[in-house]
């Protein structure tokens, strides 16, 4: 069970990471680029990336598959909107806070862009940690059936 769930978080990672670099991209061409105010940039920036997100989860993480297609969708927009409109957006908010209060700040970490990069940061790791939770024990949860099923990788 632990190397499954290990595999599985390695799994999570890498998903994660393409879907994070793909959103920071999207992020930074909305913000940085086309200067949308910057929670309409991640608002628009994530709502591109889930679609993505939720065919690599499927397909790779949990390696899910059968008639249960709209159900999981259901709830991973759910799960996913959840996690990226109001989790990582309170992480943005609380760290921007943070960061401003630090009067201290020059140079690099003084820049707009920069702090709102790092904030962007801090609640993607919010809500990768609320994702990957409600995607194992809800979405992606498989049934006694297809657990007994599976060979056992100990």
């Amino acid at each position: 069970m632990y190397i499954k769930n290990l595999k599985q978080i390695v799994a999570f990672g890498i998903v994660g990471s393409i879907n994070t670099l793909s959103d920071f991209l999207l992020f930074n061409l909305f913000f940085a680029v086309a200067g949308l105010p910057l929670f309409v940039a991640n608002v628009m920036a994530v709502s591109i990336v889930m679609s993505l997100s939720l065919f690599l989860n499927r397909k790779f993480v949990f390696k899910t598959s059968g008639p249960a297609r709209a159900a999981q969708a259901a709830k991973f927009i759910g799960v996913t909107m959840i996690g990226l409109y109001v989790v990582q957006n309170i992480g943005i908010f609380l760290a921007l806070n943070v960061l401003n209060s630090a009067h201290m700040l020059s140079g690099l970490l003084a820049n707009e862009v920069v702090q709102a990069n790092i904030a962007k940061a801090i609640g993607v790791v919010g809500s990768a940690t609320w994702n990957f939770t409600l995607y194992k024990l809800w979405v992606f949860k498989k049934s006694r059936a297809q657990t007994a099923a599976e060979p056992s990788a100990d």
